[in-house]
Parts: C-alpha cells; structure tokens; sequence
C-alpha cells in the first residue's frame, strides 16, 4: 500500500542546502540531485521498509529508517514511517556528525 511522504521542514532546508552547494559547481548535477531524490521519495512511498535501521540509542523507541539517494550515494534520506505516512526527517551527508543530527531532530 502506497504511503504518503511528508518532509519535515528541516528536510526541506537539508534539500536545499545540498542542492544549492552542489549547483555552485554545477547546476544540471544539483538537478539531476532533486530528480533522484523525487525518485527516492516515490520508491519508499511504495516500500517504507525497504531501508536500513540507523541505530542512534537502542533505547530509542522511534524506529528511524535510512536509505542512500540513488546517483548520490553519500547523501541519506532518514525517515520514520507511522501506519499512515512515511515522515523524512533529514537528508544528511555522509560526512555530517549524523547521530547528534538526528538525536536533536528526534527529541
């Protein structure tokens, strides 16, 4: 069953972000960027679980989910998915501190 995708607003300023640093260089890439990240979203409104579980605190009761934007592989969707919807929560390079990211993101 398909799910509705919602992106929090730190998600939409995380897109943002990545894609203006990646059009500083070349806008048909920071493009190409959205493109899959569109693509991303489509591909886990179809199949919320097929991602990984990124383990910040195992005493975390939220369940937060991860998968890598196809092309862009150091770029990771995380998302939480609820019975209804599926709620992204961040997109994050590879290099950013993750954990404390997404600890914050989730208090």
């Amino acid at each position: 069953m398909r799910k509705p995708v919602h992106r929090r607003p730190e998600a939409i300023w995380d897109l943002i972000g990545h894609s203006g640093f990646i059009g500083q260089t070349d806008p048909a890439a920071a493009e190409d960027f959205l493109d899959h990240v569109d693509s991303t979203f489509t591909q886990l409104a179809d199949m919320p679980g097929v991602g990984g579980i990124w383990l910040i605190d195992p005493r975390r009761k939220t369940e937060i989910r991860w998968m890598s934007i196809r092309k862009f592989k150091k770029y990771l969707i995380f998302y939480v998915e609820t019975d209804k919807t599926v709620e992204v929560v961040r997109v994050l390079h590879a290099s950013q501190n993750i954990n404390t990211i997404l600890s914050s993101s989730l208090s």
